[in-house]
């Protein structure tokens, strides 16, 4: 079964503001929760960098890295020793259903590998976001 918070994404109608609204933090939130335990389940270190500067996103080697922007979200993650970019869409539009997931070389590289994705609607979302993170 999906997460919830895909579901969410899929039949919910946020609010849309000039700031993110109630319903769309608390959307965020519940996305950075289950991605976080899902990537610790996954081999990821538990620990997670708040804020980093440049130079310890260039020096990182291990945990997460999770930011909210104006209606998505997006994080960072060290996973077996590779590095790994995760991407929402906008809330709001539903325009992409489907989280972005791709390498990358550490917790600056914005531009990485081949974008791949993952459906919201898939009823085998976390089995198929397991499937990209251990090939």
């Amino acid at each position: 079964m999906n997460p919830q918070w895909t579901r969410d994404y899929l039949n919910k109608e946020f609010s849309s503001g000039l700031r993110m609204e109630a319903d769309g933090q608390a959307w965020c939130r519940d996305a950075h929760k289950w991605m976080h335990d899902f990537l610790v389940r996954m081999g990821a270190s538990n620990r997670e960098v708040s804020h980093p500067t440049r130079e310890e996103r260039l020096a990182a080697t291990e945990g997460m890295v999770y930011s909210k922007g104006h209606y998505e979200w997006s994080m960072f993650a060290w996973l077996n020793g590779q590095c790994w970019y995760f991407s929402s869409s906008d809330c709001r539009y539903k325009i992409m259903k489907s989280l972005l997931v791709r390498k990358c070389d550490g917790f600056n590289d914005f531009v990485g590998s081949i974008n791949q994705w993952v459906n919201y609607d898939s009823p085998n979302f976390e089995w198929d976001l397991q499937k990209i993170l251990t090939r």
